[in-house]
């Protein structure tokens, strides 16, 4: 158990879901607390839990969750150290820009909305939806 539960991210549900469903063998020792997710439990309220979060929408794009990593010194040859990244909360679907420096964020979510502009007709018609539905 321990071994799934760190190749799946620390996600229990994960683990537990795969043991249920038969597809690994394993067994959660009674009392068992992994001490990496002890170490990283969020000890205070998170941002926004007043109840004023953005409903859940089954509309792609209708709600992301946004995040900046770096920097990542991998060499890149055109000077890459930061991903802006956009993720779907309702498909998953995920929006990666690279950049130079933090302070190009703002332009990566400029270009992001061009993208968006440009793609929304062609998700409206293959989700066949009504024709300005997700601008």
């Amino acid at each position: 158990y321990v071994y799934f539960h760190r190749v799946f991210n620390h996600r229990d549900a994960v683990v537990k879901g795969l043991m249920e469903a038969k597809l690994i063998d394993a067994v959660e020792p009674p009392g068992w607390r992994c001490p990496a997710c002890e170490v990283a439990k969020v000890r205070r309220t998170h941002f926004g839990a007043s109840g004023r979060e953005a409903p859940a929408s089954p509309l792609p794009w209708a709600r992301v969750e946004c995040d900046l990593y770096g920097p990542i010194k991998c060499g890149d040859r055109n000077g890459f150290e930061y991903l802006f990244a956009l993720i779907c909360v309702s498909t998953g679907a995920v929006f990666l820009q690279p950049l130079r420096a933090k302070s190009e964020a703002v332009a990566a979510l400029w270009a992001f909305a061009k993208w968006f502009k440009i793609w929304a007709s062609a998700m409206e018609a293959a989700l066949k939806l009504p024709l300005d539905s997700l601008r």
